[in-house]
């Protein structure tokens, strides 16, 4: 039997216009999935633009 202590999984979603990750305790099943916080955020914008003039825009500044 493997030992899970202070093992961490990972979750990861790559979403349409947002992308967030989670962590939960291996050998816990009673844990809650916790979230990264990046940016004081916990899900961040990955919206790409390409505009006329040739610039590339990603996440929060995104020019509508």
């Amino acid at each position: 039997m493997q030992d899970y202590h202070n093992t961490r999984i990972i979750g990861f979603d790559l979403g349409h216009g947002e992308t967030a990750l989670t962590w939960v305790r291996a050998d816990n099943q009673e844990t809650s999935p916790q979230s990264f916080l990046i940016n004081n955020r916990k899900s961040q914008i990955t919206a790409i633009a390409h505009h006329r003039s040739g610039e590339l825009s990603l996440g929060k500044w995104l020019v509508s």
